[in-house]
């Protein structure tokens, strides 16, 4: 009987101790913040400050470029902005600064003074937006062109602070 009851009490300890080794599941880990922002956006937009939302500013940003308010455009960068352009395995400087971007975009308009884009998809998680925007003009000859492009911005303090563009490639 004390042989038994022996046993027994060894079994529950050796349990007790080996569920304590045991790795229980972790807790699941939060997941991110995803916003899906339709794309229409309204006439007019508020004026930006550090709290304003990053879908706001890169609205902002699309609108001033619609208008080709080139003030207005620049108003909403960073002045240590980048734009980066990524094709395929290449990834180069596009504009480096405020100024640089004021040079890029007066000659962009100059080139295609009827440019227009439009994001027709815009998803935001923390200071990052992605958007799935569509670029079109029409060409000296009066052809009509268009392209679809995927373009991250990092909003940090209510001005943009990086692009990463994704030009479709062929």
């Amino acid at each position: 009987m004390k042989l038994s009851i022996f046993v027994v009490s060894l079994a529950l300890f050796v349990g007790n101790v080996f569920a304590q080794l045991t790795p229980t599941t972790p807790a699941p880990l939060p997941q991110p913040v995803l916003t899906t922002v339709p794309a229409p956006r309204p006439a007019t937009m508020p004026a930006l400050t550090p709290a304003s939302s990053p879908e706001a500013v890169v609205r902002a940003n699309f609108e001033a470029f619609n208008r080709q308010d080139i003030d207005a455009l620049v108003a909403t960068v960073a002045e240590d902005f980048i734009w980066y352009n990524i094709e395929n395995d290449k990834m180069s400087i596009e504009a480096s600064g405020r100024e640089s971007l004021r040079k890029g975009v007066q000659d962009y308009f100059k080139a295609l003074p009827t440019a227009r884009s439009v994001a027709e998809t815009m998803t935001a998680s923390g200071p990052y937006v992605s958007v799935r925007e569509r670029a079109s003009w029409t060409t000296r000859t009066g052809e009509k062109k268009s392209q679809v492009a995927i373009t991250v911005y990092e909003v940090r303090n209510g001005l943009i602070k990086r692009v990463w563009y994704y030009p479709p490639t062929i």
